[in-house]
């Protein structure tokens, strides 16, 4: 899906964010891809939604 620069940039900032926090890429693959598995057929992928859960997700923040 397409993105505005906006959306580019918070994305970018929440994962540097994550990365200050501890988060190892290979955790961050971990979870994007069990997000990714269970999301149903109508969902467009989005992936800001996972960013928003992420300090959830990784038990940070």
């Amino acid at each position: 899906m397409r993105i505005t620069e906006e959306q580019y940039q918070s994305i970018s900032e929440q994962i540097e964010q994550l990365q200050s926090l501890g988060v190892t890429s290979e955790e961050w693959e971990a979870e994007i891809m069990e997000h990714f598995k269970k999301l149903p057929k109508s969902n467009n992928g989005n992936i800001i939604v996972f960013l928003h859960a992420s300090p959830r997700r990784f038990d940070v923040g």
